[in-house]
C-alpha cells in the first residue's frame, strides 16, 4: 500500500478505535453510576434532608406525615415534594398471596410542586445488602393520591421506596435496575427504610 493511502487510512482507523473504546455503540444515554456511589448519595440525602445528584437524576428525601391524611409536607428546595402515606404504626400492611412467599401492598403518595404533566413510577428494594431496585408499572391516580400495588417477598423485614418522577419520555421498562440513575427519571424521592408487615 502506498504511503499516501496509509495516511488517508489513519483517520478512519482512529475513528473506529474511538467508537469501540469510548462506548460509541450500545450506549444507553444514561450515566453509569456505581451502586455504592448512589447509595452514598441516598444516605447523605436522608441524613441532611436536602437533595443530591446521581448521574442525571436528582435524589431528594420523601416526606412522611405523622398522620395518615394529606398534610402540609415540608418541601425540598425548589418547592418540590413527594409525601408518602404511611400508617401511624410506621409499618406498611402487605396482603399475603395464598400459596406463595409474596405479599401485595399498595403505596400511596402525594406530589406537590412538580409539573402537571409529570409521570410517576415507583422503585422498591428490600433491606438486603446488594438488593436491586424493582421498577413498577406507571402509577395511577386514586383520589388525591397516586397508588401503586407492589408484589414483594414476605421475607423482607424492611423496604425502601423511591418515587420516580419523569418529565419526558419513559424508556425504562418495569423490572430490576441496580441504580435509580439507570431509569432516566428527572427526580427520585426516596424514603427511609419502612417496616413491611405481612398480613391477611
Amino acid at each position: 500500500m502506498r504511503p499516501m493511502q496509509l495516511r488517508q487510512l489513519f483517520p478512519l482507523l482512529a475513528a473506529f478505535f474511538c467508537l469501540s473504546a469510548c462506548g460509541g455503540s450500545g450506549s444507553t444515554g444514561f450515566d453509569i453510576i456505581a451502586p455504592s456511589a448512589e447509595n452514598a448519595v441516598i444516605e447523605e440525602v436522608l441524613a441532611s434532608g436536602t437533595c443530591g445528584e446521581s448521574g442525571d437524576v436528582t435524589i431528594c428525601p420523601a416526606s412522611v406525615p405523622t398522620q395518615t391524611i394529606p398534610g402540609n409536607p415540608a418541601p425540598t428546595p425548589g418547592g418540590r415534594d413527594v409525601q408518602l402515606e404511611v400508617p401511624e404504626s410506621d409499618a406498611l400492611p402487605c396482603a399475603v398471596v395464598p400459596a406463595t412467599d409474596s405479599c401485595v401492598l399498595t403505596v400511596f403518595f402525594l406530589s406537590t410542586g412538580l409539573p402537571a404533566d409529570a409521570r410517576y413510577r415507583l422503585a422498591v428494594r428490600s433491606d438486603a445488602e446488594g438488593a436491586m431496585w424493582e421498577v413498577t408499572a406507571p402509577a395511577e391516580l386514586s383520589g388525591a393520591f397516586f397508588a401503586v400495588p407492589l408484589d414483594f417477598p414476605t421475607a423482607a423485614t424492611e423496604i425502601q421506596v423511591a418515587v420516580l418522577v419523569f418529565t419526558g419520555e419513559i424508556d425504562v421498562p418495569p423490572g430490576p435496575v441496580e441504580t435509580l440513575a439507570e431509569t432516566g427519571a428527572a427526580f427520585a424521592f426516596v424514603s427511609e427504610p419502612i417496616v413491611l408487615r405481612p398480613g391477611g
